[in-house]
């Protein structure tokens, strides 16, 4: 038994859908990986006990509807930074402590912060109501 062996042709790869196949996965890959880390930070907040005014803390509460409350009255975002110079004046070394609600808007919170490092505030402390859980 006698086979025909025919000639082989040499096999070549071509080098253009390689660089295809490499640059779609670049895209994909590209297209499909964030590259920002999204994830939370967990902040343990201390307890404010003291709300009165002739403590040494100025607390200011963010309330849920996004209202601000200082020192147990309501004030309006606009006159917050006044109402905490005019208490600093008296002894600009008091700590100030931002009480958020659990359900207040971040941004309303932060808005707090600035309003409160407006008035010249640098002692400033984020905090949580007694009651509220962690």
């Amino acid at each position: 038994m006698q086979i025909d062996a025919k000639p082989s042709r040499p096999i070549r790869i071509g080098l253009t859908p390689l660089v295809d196949v490499v640059f779609i996965l670049l895209v994909f890959f590209m297209l499909a990986t964030s590259f920002l880390d999204w994830s939370g930070i967990a902040i343990e907040a201390p307890v404010v006990v003291a709300e009165r005014a002739d403590e040494e803390a100025i607390v200011v509460r963010v309330r849920e509807h996004g209202g601000f409350q200082l020192l147990g009255e309501e004030v309006a975002r606009g006159e917050l930074t006044e109402a905490i110079a005019r208490l600093l004046a008296a002894g600009p070394e008091r700590r100030v402590a931002v009480v958020p609600d659990p359900e207040a808007p971040l941004q309303q919170v932060v808005h707090a912060l600035d309003d409160i490092a407006a008035a010249g505030g640098t002692n400033i402390t984020l905090a949580r109501s007694p009651g509220e859980a962690r």
